[in-house]
Order: structure tokens, then sequence, then C-alpha cells
């Protein structure tokens, strides 16, 4: 879009309010609304599957139930009665009452204002978590948070030993919780000092209880800020950083531990650097990092790198997960792409044909294709300020000489007529400028006869001053009166020349072409001295630069040439715009140049027909550098970009020969239909994001007020980006000098980012579909070149296509990063393209019948049956043009920053390719609109209607097929902090295990000793599965192992003391539990399948014991549904034969992380030992049906605790869904015409096989926005 010539500034004042919206724009935006409405649908039900959410479903009311499901609490009485059914195993009903008061004081201060829920959403969560480490029990809840708020800190003291001069007795343990220092000197022990005990004689179980309830609440960010507001944490992000990355760690390592550690040392004493399974390292060297800086040490190169990762969101390490892929992805950007810019040459062009040394920063020499631009009103005042500029330096010049000439006149300011009327229209566009745009300062007659006037007198004047320096000149100085003499000879001829009048009165008599001039950055470089000054110069160039649109490309292929590039880019990119540089190959095959003749196959047809088979297939990989400017920040991307697209369709082609020169002129009428065109993308790699920070002058944001005025530090955001860029330079550049892995270059860029919240790195998964569908109509004339045999045609020829695309989706996950998106879009539309052009086609003539009859001389079959096969062909010259566009696409996005939704980054938005329809939509709802813009810092309703006006203005001209308008909503903040609640709450419902929601105490109360009490005290329920909530794009461990290696796993035993005595055998066996579905196959096809597929699974089930089959079916161990499916025939056969009995048998213990069954080794032994010491009586076991009852109530009742959980967490996960997709939870946010250019370079073969190399950029801005922040 040229600036110069298509922006008209709008008015300064415009009286007459915004258009109403017509009966018809009404209609034709209902229409749009409707039309649009399938693919909200489509859109919402993608974000909810990148979410996990799309199958929850609301729980069926249950009138023999009085329990409610656990979700926030939209009320005081419900947030009362879910905290009583909660804490059911409290004695004093008080406790319950006054724990509800005290949660109730962690909300948030300004959340009393946004509504119930986000009131609740904190309070409850805490609630949960206290409810899950105390055991149902308010009253110990209370000394928890009595704990927390007392004493309880993590610092230095929590991780060093006690002198050996103050141990009292060395051989006593060191105790885990340590009384809090009063010395309040010592800096690190005001962060977290030590999870101490301020009484020694509270009980442990407290302790314990308090350390994993500080664990549980560090896994959300509401519950971590809970924590910081109990403990009175000061806040220093680094110290807050670490003991986060400290909670964090320890709950990955302890969740599903039958033994948790109740201590930090113990932790770490208990996982040393280096030990643990592959999916536990990262952890441990995170709680080791963490660790050394809560002491005031400076962590290991590998700890600081660990503990960047653990802050970003990985949570693994090793082969295959996302932490390694980013790594070799970065160091490959380093050691690979960027050293690629200095080596393009043909054999590198060769090597790109076949998907090889790609070097998409390359593509730069393409251009930066408009995105380092500004938008229309920002570029236009650029080129009006070096305009500006440039008048006024070049007025200064002829200025400064006509005030010299009239003060001592030596020598004139003017050399030509053509000077004097420069000057003259300088001076005049010098006051003009000032105000007005140059298009209105543009010369008419009438401005020229007042200019000529000012002129006029400007000559007066200097030709007054010479006579009179003549007249005063001496006698003896005749040197000088000559001299003045002939500048009065040379003055009046110049005068002459100008057409200014020799007598006072005549007219002024212009010079031709002046008039219609207008100022501009070429006319004034004509004007100027040769050369300008250095400060005139910057100021032509800006002006000429924008108007020749000048792109800015890679000049130079160095590193640092790219760097520079890089850099400028980054400085000037506007917001909303975006550049992708791609390298990369494609591999194809198109029979679309294939046709085949079929005129004289058999003499039946009388003109000629040919048909064809449209099939395409083509596969695209390309290296992928993207930037990209938003309200959330600056992107950077570093990735691959797979394509493949298959199409099948089939056409025919009508001709007619004209007896002319031998037949030799053909025209052609064809017809083609590809009913089935389909494209699937993948696009990962890593995203680079630096965060847009806060003015450091801005007050603390709430996060709750809709119209909340928020300023940021855009300076500061921006130098982030571009210091990141330049160090990933010079890491290339160190590359070359010195090799090094990517563990190195992993831990120096978390080095270089330090331990701030700026710069986010994350791992991208991108997927994308599309189904389109083509109907072309093709006509030419075509002259022969060649002989019959092998025709060769040449000639003109156009095609109109038109297209429609049914389905665009795509679907965006990022899996780490302290900025996470989320986003799902869909999309239709179509449009019509046409192209003329030279066309050839090559072929060669096939005979499908005998020759003649030699003998006789006659045809016997009538003539010689022949097909005329194409095989080749194509368009080398050719002009197209795209028109009649139309299309809708829906974008949800939501973004989580440091665990939050990021309100102001949550994005509804519409794309539309129509500016009628698109008007009719913004001005049936310009009521909203207008009420956003006059919400803005110091607006009013006048100007906000006034900007609506000339936005609507904007829309109406501009418009084209590479114009799309974007209607975007953004998310209430109150709903946003809703939302968080419940996925938090439905996360921890999930995240608790079985035995504790069942009430294990009510369940095994048969087997407990009598001293041991029934509710289990405060001490937390061991997890009886390691359900550790599975970060996005993060897979269990081993999910490949078979059943015999997840048997086999023996936890770590319990003491044998504390082990309740083991149940007598059974006589009676235990009912296996029911089979749950692991295939979407019908049962008999699975069963068959596994037949073949499933026979080591099968063998190894064959060989189990009762005992261990049973503990496989009722521990919940077996992860692959193969492994599930072999059990459950097992147990089923042996059902059936009659010789089940697992309880008969010697039991083995539960895979890791489950908790000990009745009669697991452990409890044998423990009760072989107490049947030693205690006299041998003739006690009689237990009767069999009461040993089965009180295995089948404990089974009955984790399968109705995980049911429930799982209920309330579905629960919860439907009530975020409903506020997120509900129309009342947006806000209006922006509207903005967005502008997308794309230039594309492909070198290679391009026949019935396609193989190219290709380069391509693409850039996207904003010509014109109304936004409120």
């Amino acid at each position: 879009m040229d600036t110069a010539a298509a922006y008209s500034p709008p008015a300064r004042t415009v009286s007459a309010p915004p258009d109403l919206p017509t009966s018809a724009e009404r209609e034709q935006a209902s229409r749009s609304r409707v039309n649009t409405s399938g693919l909200v649908q489509r859109a919402q039900r993608g974000l909810q599957k990148l979410q996990g959410t799309r199958h929850s479903r609301a729980p069926k009311p249950d009138v023999s139930s009085t329990r409610l499901p656990v979700t926030v609490p939209d009320s005081e009485p419900r947030y009362r009665q879910l905290l009583a059914q909660g804490f059911a195993a409290t004695q004093d009903a008080r406790a319950v009452g006054s724990l509800a008061d005290r949660l109730r004081g962690l909300a948030p201060p300004l959340a009393e204002e946004a509504g119930e829920r986000p009131r609740y959403a904190r309070p409850m969560l805490v609630a949960k978590v206290l409810e899950h480490t105390c055991g149902q029990d308010a009253a110990a809840a209370l000394r928890v948070l009595d704990r927390l708020t007392g004493g309880m800190r993590l610092g230095a003291r929590s991780f060093a030993g006690t002198p050996e001069g103050s141990r009292h007795d060395p051989g006593a343990r060191e105790p885990a919780l340590t009384r809090q220092a009063s010395d309040a000197s010592d800096a690190s022990d005001d962060f977290f000092d030590a999870f101490s005990e301020l009484d020694d004689a509270a009980p442990a179980e407290d302790a314990g209880a308090a350390w994993r309830t500080a664990q549980l609440l560090a896994r959300y960010h509401a519950g971590f800020d809970a924590l910081c507001n109990l403990m009175r944490i000061p806040d220093v992000p680094e110290q807050r950083q670490a003991a986060h990355a400290f909670l964090q760690a320890a709950d990955a390592l302890q969740h599903g531990s039958v033994k948790p550690v109740d201590s930090p040392q113990g932790l770490l004493d208990k996982h040393p650097i280096g030990s643990g399974a592959p999916e536990e390292r990262l952890a441990i060297k995170t709680l080791h990092g963490a660790a050394a800086v809560l002491r005031g040490e400076t962590p290991t190169p590998e700890q600081a790198g660990a503990l960047f990762a653990w802050h970003q969101g990985f949570r693994q390490e090793g082969p295959g997960t996302d932490l390694d892929k980013t790594k070799a992805r970065i160091g490959r950007f380093v050691g690979r792409i960027i050293p690629r810019v200095e080596k393009q040459s043909w054999r590198t062009m060769l090597w790109q044909m076949i998907g090889k040394k790609a070097s998409p920063l390359s593509s730069a020499r393409l251009g930066m294709q408009a995105a380092h631009r500004k938008n229309l009103a920002g570029e236009y005042k650029d080129y009006v300020d070096a305009l500006r500029n440039a008048v006024d330096k070049l007025n200064t010049q002829y200025v400064q000489a006509e005030a010299g000439a009239a003060g001592s006149p030596t020598s004139l300011p003017w050399n030509s007529p053509q000077e004097m009327w420069h000057s003259a229209i300088l001076k005049h566009w010098a006051a003009a400028l000032a105000e007005a745009s140059p298009k209105d300062c543009v010369l008419t007659d009438a401005t020229l006869g007042a200019i000529g006037q000012q002129l006029s007198d400007t000559v007066t004047n200097v030709f007054d001053a010479l006579a009179a320096g003549v007249t005063q000149a001496t006698e003896h100085d005749d040197g000088l009166r000559e001299h003045l003499r002939a500048s009065l000879t040379r003055l009046t001829h110049l005068s002459a020349g100008a057409g200014l009048p020799l007598e006072p009165g005549s007219p002024v008599r212009p010079q031709p072409g002046l008039e219609g001039l207008a100022s501009s950055g070429a006319l004034l470089r004509s004007w100027s001295l040769d050369p300008p000054a250095e400060s005139l110069e910057k100021a032509l160039k800006a002006a000429e630069g924008i108007e020749q649109q000048d792109d800015l490309k890679l000049q130079e292929k160095t590193i640092e040439a790219a760097r520079e590039v890089i850099e400028s880019l980054l400085t000037t990119i506007d917001a909303g715009g975006k550049l992708r540089l791609a390298s990369g190959s494609t591999l194809g095959l198109n029979t679309g140049t294939l046709s085949t003749g079929l005129q004289n196959a058999g003499n039946a047809l009388a003109i000629p027909v040919s048909v064809q088979a449209d099939i395409h297939a083509t596969r695209k990989r390309q290296a992928v550098v993207e930037f990209g400017r938003g309200a959330h920040g600056r992107d950077l991307f570093i990735g691959t970009d797979k394509t493949v697209r298959a199409a099948a369709g089939f056409g025919a082609a009508f001709g007619y020969d004209f007896k002319v020169l031998a037949n030799r002129i053909r025209a052609s009428l064809g017809l083609s239909v590809v009913p089935i065109d389909a494209e699937k993308g993948k696009r990962v790699g890593v995203m680079f994001r630096a965060v847009r920070q806060l003015d450091r002058t801005q007050q603390p944001v709430g996060g709750y007020h809709d119209w909340e005025a928020v300023k940021y530090d855009d300076t500061a955001t921006r130098q982030a980006l571009i210091n990141l860029s330049n160090w990933l330079f010079e890491q290339a550049t160190e590359h070359r000098q010195r090799q090094f892995g990517h563990e190195e270059v992993w831990n120096a860029l978390a080095q270089h980012c330090g331990t701030g919240n700026t710069i986010s790195v994350g791992w991208v998964d991108q997927r994308k579909q599309r189904l389109r569908h083509k109907v072309r109509l093709s006509g030419g004339v075509h002259a022969r070149i060649s002989s019959k045999s092998t025709p060769i045609r040449v000639g003109p020829s156009a095609r109109l296509t038109a297209e429609k695309t049914s389905r665009d989706s795509t679907a965006t996950r990022e899996t780490a990063g302290i900025m996470r998106v989320e986003q799902s879009a869909q999309g239709h539309g179509g449009h019509l393209t046409l192209r003329a052009g030279l066309t050839y086609s090559a072929g060669k003539m096939f005979f499908t019948s005998s020759a003649p009859d030699a003998a006789t001389g006659s045809d016997t079959t009538g003539g010689r049956s022949r097909i005329t096969q194409g095989f080749n062909g194509g368009t080398p010259l050719a002009w197209s043009k795209q028109f009649m566009e139309h299309g809708h696409t829906v974008e949800v996005r939501t973004i989580h920053l440091n665990g939050r939704l990021a309100d102001r980054v949550c994005y509804f938005d519409k794309r539309y390719k129509s500016n009628t329809e698109y008007l009719a939509l913004i001005r049936t709802r310009q009521r909203v609109w207008i009420d956003m813009l006059a919400h803005k810092p110091g607006g009013t309703r006048e100007a906000a209607e006034q900007e609506f006006k000339v936005f609507c203005d904007m829309v109406e001209k501009h418009t084209g097929p590479n114009i799309s308008y974007l209607y975007r909503e953004r998310l209430k903040p109150a709903i946003a902090r809703e939302i968080e609640g419940q996925l938090d709450l439905a996360d921890m419902h999930r995240a608790l295990d079985i035995d504790a929601l069942a009430d294990l105490p009510a369940a095994s109360g048969d087997t407990a000793p009598p001293s041991e009490p029934a509710t289990g005290g405060t001490s937390h329920p061991q997890p009886t599965a390691p359900t550790e909530p599975i970060a996005p794009g993060r897979h269990p461990a081993d999910p490949e192992r078979d059943i015999v290696e997840i048997e086999t796993e023996a936890s770590h035993p319990a003491s044998a003391a504390s082990s309740p005595a083991p149940s007598a055998p059974e006589t009676v066996p235990l009912l296996p539990p029911a089979p749950h579905k692991t295939s979407r196959l019908p049962a008999k096809a699975r069963n068959f399948l596994d037949k073949f597929t499933a026979k080591a699974q099968t063998a190894q089930a064959a060989g189990l014991s009762d005992a261990k089959l049973n503990t496989l079916l009722t521990g919940n161990a077996m992860t692959k549904g193969r492994s599930i499916r072999a059990v459950q025939r097992e147990v089923d056969k042996r059902i059936r034969e009659g010789n089940w009995n697992p309880a008969g048998r010697p039991q083995v213990s539960a895979p890791a992380g489950y908790a000990p069954l009745p009669g697991a080794p452990v409890e044998a032994a423990a009760s072989g030992r107490n049947r030693g010491t205690a006299p041998r009586t003739s006690a009689s076991p237990p009767p069999p049906a009461r040993t089965q009852s009180a295995e089948l109530t404990r089974r009955d009742s984790q399968a109705a605790a995980l049911a429930e959980a799982e209920a309330n967490a579905q629960a919860c996960e439907v009530a975020a869904d409903a506020a997120l997709f509900d129309e009342t939870s947006w806000l209006p946010e922006r509207l903005a015409i967005v502008e997308n250019i794309s230039r594309k370079e492909a070198k290679g073969l391009s026949t019935t096989l396609q193989l190219h190399g290709t380069s391509e950029a693409t850039g996207q801005r904003d010509l014109h926005n109304l936004k409120f922040g």
C-alpha cells in the first residue's frame, strides 16, 4: 500500500455522527453471524480438545445423594456447605466455621468487587489442598495454617547441616524443621528461612502436613500466592522463584511416594544429583539448584540450566522430550542455520532442491514485505515530518541567502529563474505544511499568483538594495560599483525569465509546470544543493523511502549483515506486524500436464477431444524463522514447517481445427473439476517471546477491572528481544571458532536470560488441515509448430478458476514457556482467479490399430486409430488476478503467563474478507465500540464517535485480495480469574489419590491396629497411584513397559512394625474388577486383532499367578491397552474354569508408587515376626465372607471415590468452558485492516515430476486500527 499516494488524513473535526446501520446492513450482519456460528462452535471444540476438556460433561443430578459437586462456589452459603462436606471428619463443628472464615481472608483484595466466584476461587483451592493433607480434619487444617503463618520458612538453614559444636546428640537425627532465627540481620533468613517449628512439642504430623501443603499449593499460581501471603514472604523475585521451583520439584519427586520425606534437607539427601529415573533427573537438578540459590550460593551452569528449564515449564529431560527437542533446535539454529547465510551458491541451490541446507535467513534478500513499516497513519506522519524537515532546511538556506543579499548586496541569492520560484514556493510550503497535509498544499493558479507577488516583493527589495549599493559606492571603488551594476543587470534578466512584472501592477506569469505541483522527497532532492547537508539528506531519504516503498532487504551474504537486518526489523516492526522467512524444498507429482487426445480413437469423434486425470501430490518441508509483535509482546520463532497435499480430479477439453495453415490453428475450451484437494501441515519449533513489561511508573494491576488502564514499557520489551537476537548471532560466530554442544548453548542461554520473567522459551506444536474444491474453465488458441506425429503447440490462453475452501483448521499449542499460547482457528471461504498468458504443450501420437493392407492398398479397418498423448505443458508467461473473494476465520486463543490467564491477550477473533460485510457488522454494534473508545484514558464520547467514523471511511477505501478485516474481543479479567479457579480445582481433583478420596479409615478399619486412630490424624494419606499432573505435551514415563516389568517393580517398603497384620487366606475367590473399555473397536473385533498383535502380552499374562493378576487389576498400574485386555481375558478364563483364587497364594508387592495391599510380602514378614513373639493360640481365621466383604468394600470405595473425583473435575471444567464461551464474557478490544504481502521464489524442475528449492518471505501489518490499549 502506497502511503504517500493512497492515504488521506482524516479531517480535524467531524461534526456529523457516525452513520446508522441501514436495514440492508442489519440483514447482512445477521446472515454473517449465522455463517460464522458453525465456525465458532468448531473453534470452541478445538480449544476444548487442546485443553483436554472436550469430553467433560456436567454430572447428572442424583436425588438420592446429598453431596454437592465441588466446584468454585458462587455464594457464601454454598462455600460453607462445600467446606463442611469436605471436612466431614472434623469432631468440632466450630472448627469448620473458623476455617471458612480464615480461608476467606486469603482472597485477593480486589476480588471482593469482582463477583462471587472470583472471591471464593482461591479459598476453595486452599481448602481442597488442606482437605487432602489434613485427613478431612478442620482442626488439623487450622494448625497447619498456624504453622505456615507463624514460622515456616524455606531458606539457608533448611539445607545446611548443624555445626559440630552445637549438636547435643550426635546420634540423633537432624530435625526436619528448625526454629526460625530471631536475628533478622542475616539477609538469607528473610526468605523462607527454614521450614521451622515454632513449638518443638508440636506433633510431627502437623510438620509433615504443612510441608506437603506447601508443595501442593506451589503447583498453582493462585496457590503459591496464597502461600506467600500466609508466610509473609518479601517480594524478591529471585528468591521467590527459587522457592517456587524447589517446592514444585519436591512435589514432583514425592508425588506417589509410599513414604514421603518431611524435610527439605532430607529430600536433598534422598535424591542426590545423578540419581533417580530419567523422568526425575530434571526435578533433581532443579531441587539442588534452587537449594543453592536459597543458601545464597551460585548454582553451577548445569543447575542454572535446569532451573531455567523448570521455570519455563519443562518437567522432563532426555531423548524425545520437549526440552531435548528445544535444546537441539536452538543448537542447530546457532550452529547450522545462521552460518548458512554465508554459504549460498549454485551448489547450495541443488542441495535445497532435495530438502538439505535450508537457509531461511537468506530469504531476507526478498525483502521484509512491509512488515517493518508502520500503519498508514504512523507512516504518513513520518512522511509529513520528513517533508516538513526537508522543506524547512531548504527554505532556511534561501532565506539566509536573501537576507544576506538585502543587507550587504555583494551577490544574488539565485542563479536561475527556477531557483527564484523554488525559494518562493519553499517559503509558502514551510508555512502551509505546518497546518495542512502535503495533499492540501498543491500549487494552484491562485496560489502561484500569491507566491509570485511575494517573490516580486522579495526581488524588489534585493533590487533596491543593489541600487543603493551602487549609489553609496565611492568613485575610488570602481570594482565594487561595476560588480553591483552587473548584479542589477543579471537580476533584471532573472526576473524577466521568471515571469515577474517589470512595472508595478503588471500580472505575474508563473513558469510552466508549476501548477499542480505538490511537495515530495524526489522533488525536494532535485531542488536541493549537491551534495545536501547530512541532516537534509536524512530527511530526504526518509521521505523518498516512503514514496518509493523501499523494502528492507539483506544486501550482503554475511552473518553481520543478517544480524543488522533483523535488528532493524525488530526495532521498527509495529503492533500487529509479522514476518515469516522460509526456505526449503517441494517434491511432488502433477498429472495436470498430461492429457490424452481421443479424436481419432476409432474415428468416432468429429472434433478434437482430450481427457485428463488431474492428480496432484506434493510434500513440502521448510525451515522457518518468524518474527512478530502483538499486545502480548514480541516473538521470534525458529522451527520447521511440513506440508503434505493431495488432490484428485478429472477434466476434458474440446477443440476445433481451423482450415488455415494446414490445420495448424486450433481453438480449445476445457473444463476440469477437482472435488478433493486436501492439505495437512505440521509446524514445530522453539518460540522465543519477549513478554511485554509493565512500565515502572505503572501502579500494580489488580486484574479484575474491565477498563483498567495499563501502561507498558515497550522500549524494554523491544530491547530484550533485540539482545536475544544479537546473542544468537554472537553464538553462531563463536561456534565457527569453537564447537560446543546443545547443553552448553542451553546453559549459556539460561545465563543470558537470567531469572527474570522477560524472556519466554517454549516448544510449539501446530497442526493444520485444509480441504478445498476447484472448478476450472479454460480456453485458448494455439498454433502447431511441429509435425503431427510430435505436436508442439504454442499460443495465448486464459483460465478461470473457482475455488472453495470448505475447511481450514489450525490448532496451536505451546507446551512450555512462561507465556504459553493455546489457539484454535477455523475458517472457510472462496474466490475466483483469472489467469492469462502464453501456453505451450508437447505430445506424441501413438497408433492403436494396424496399418492398411499393403497388398490391396485398402484400409480394412476403416481408418487407422490413434491417440495423441500430451506429456508436458505450462504457462511460462502469465498474468493473474484474484477477485470475488469471500471468507471467514474464527480464532479462539488463550494465553497463560506464569500459570495465570493473561486476560488482556486472550482473544476471540473473527476475520473477514468482504469490507461490506465487515462494515455491516461493526455498524450494527457501533455503540459497543464507541463505548470502548470512550473508556480510553482521556477519551470522550465525541472523540470516540469521530474515531469510529474515520475507521469506517478507511474500511470503505481499502479493499483487495491481500486485505482482511479483524474483529477482536478480549476476555474479561474477572471471568479469567473464575476460569483459573475452576481449572486449578479440576486439576487438584484429579491429582489426589483415590485412597484419600475414598476415606480409607472406613475401608481398612478391619486391619488397622487398635492404637491407630480411624481417621488417620493429620498425616496425609499415602498415594496409591503416581497421578502427577502431566504437563502439556508430556507423556507418562515408560509407556511401553510390559505387564511383567510393571508388576515386578516394588515400592520402598514401609516400616514392618507399623504394618497391620495380614488377613487370613481367603477361601472364597475375590471377584475381578469390572473391565473398562480400552479401544474404540467393538470387543469382538478388538479381541480378534489381539490374537495377532498382543501375543506377547497374552503369554505373559498366562504365566502370572492369580495374586499377581489381581494386583495388576486393582492397582491401576498398567497403561497399555493390550496389557489390560490380556490380563482381563486371562482372569475371565480362570473364572470360567473355576481356577480363580488370588488370595490363596502369596501376593507380591504392588508396583512402584502404590500402597501395599493386604497380604503383601512386607505385611507377611511383619506377621511372621509378630507370630514369633506372641504366644501361640489356636485362633480361628475370620470368616471368608467377612474378608471378601472388606476387600470388596475397599474396592468399591476406591471406585466410587475415583468416579466422584472425576465427576467433580468435569463439573469444574464444564463451568470453566461455560464461562469462557459465554458471549457476555468478552469485551471489545480491536478493529483492524490487515495487509498481507507475500513473495515466493522457486528454482528447480517443474514437469510431471516437481522438484523445487523454495524461498518465501511473507509480511503482515495493520493498515489502520481501533484499539483500547
